[in-house]
């Protein structure tokens, strides 16, 4: 395994697949459930009201948006916009129509010969440029 400096609190930690040591991931899933206890309780609170109540940063909700663990209300309206062509959407990173033209993208990928060239002998080789 490699080694990593945490990016939040400057620890050396084990990387695996995550970007934050163990210690900031479980900060960060307590900060989690403090604020989707909060808006359970509280459903039309705004962003500025929600970080200010939960004391939790908005850069670290707008994450929890984008990874679909939140869907924003009405009271968010307009907090987060489509990574692709910038329409507002409640969560995730895509608004639904760029979701459906980035799938149908993979389905129309090039087959493996052409993305690949073979050579004669059956390997695989770059392509010179002309």
């Amino acid at each position: 395994m490699e080694l990593k400096k945490c990016p939040r609190c400057g620890n050396l930690f084990a990387y695996s697949a995550l970007p934050i040591c163990d210690a900031c991931l479980q900060k960060e899933e307590a900060e989690f459930i403090k604020v989707r206890d909060y808006l359970r309780e509280n459903p039309n609170s705004g962003m500025a009201q929600t970080c200010e109540d939960t004391e939790v940063a908005e850069n670290l909700i707008l994450k929890f948006l984008k990874e679909g663990r939140l869907i924003a209300t009405n009271a968010f309206d307009g907090v987060l916009e489509c990574e692709r062509c910038g329409k507002h959407i409640n969560s995730g990173r895509f608004c639904d129509k760029c979701i459906v033209e980035l799938k149908s993208g993979f389905y129309r990928a090039p087959n493996s010969q052409e993305a690949f060239p073979l050579n004669k002998s059956g390997k695989m080789h770059i392509n010179t440029r002309k």
